[in-house]
């Protein structure tokens, strides 16, 4: 071979292995060389990477025209850093209307306890007062009942006497027909203290029942 070829074949085989180092220093520079993409820099600094179909997601209930947008693809971000503002009169105008909503609410609740108030005084009065009642007609019931003794008592002195001629016949019809009449004042007042749904308790020492409040 030519001293010129062994040149030539020098140079040239000089040349293809500077070429294969610079191939290998350039790919191993690539595989472990700092890289500086949103992935590498996320991976390094263990956190995720923000994607623009996540952001939608986490405001997919939330709209509005963009007002500023404070971050770029690639930015490090933290929890807490704005990314974008959003113009909020919609979001305003919805506030606003569930606020009336919810005052209405408490309006109505309010003017149902007050209803509710007034009914259960008006249910305590109408117990009062029907009781009063019922303690009238008791009153009256005794007093009925009294009269009842008293006429029979008068009315048995009189059939003693009238056979004896001791009072006449007319005296005796007249305790007659008292007895009748205090008869059916007894009954009367019974049936009005019955229809008023009065509820009798244990008897005392009187013989005379306790009353107890009226029931529905």
């Amino acid at each position: 071979m030519k001293p010129q070829q062994i040149i030539t074949l020098k140079t040239l085989l000089r040349t293809v292995l500077v070429f294969v180092a610079l191939l290998a220093i350039s790919s191993t520079l690539i595989v472990f060389g700092a890289r500086h993409d949103a992935s590498t820099v996320a991976k390094n600094l263990k956190a995720g990477v923000l994607t623009a179909d996540e952001v939608n997601v986490a405001f997919e209930q939330v709209g509005g025209r963009l007002v500023s947008r404070s971050v770029n693809e690639s930015d490090i971000v933290r929890q807490g850093d704005i990314l974008m503002t959003l113009d909020s009169t919609d979001i305003d105008l919805a506030i606003s209307q569930l606020k009336a909503v919810i005052t209405a609410q408490e309006a109505t609740l309010t003017h149902e306890k007050e209803s509710i108030r007034l009914t259960d005084e008006a249910t305590d009065i109408d117990e009062a007062t029907r009781w009063h009642r019922i303690e009238e007609l008791w009153t009256a019931l005794e007093s009925a009942r009294a009269t009842l003794r008293l006429a029979k008592v008068e009315h048995h002195r009189a059939s003693t006497l009238v056979k004896s001629g001791g009072v006449s016949q007319s005296v005796f019809d007249a305790t007659q027909k008292t007895l009748k009449e205090s008869e059916a004042r007894v009954t009367q007042a019974q049936r009005q203290l019955d229809a008023s749904h009065w509820v009798p308790q244990k008897q005392n020492s009187q013989n005379s029942p306790k009353l107890a409040k009226p029931t529905a």
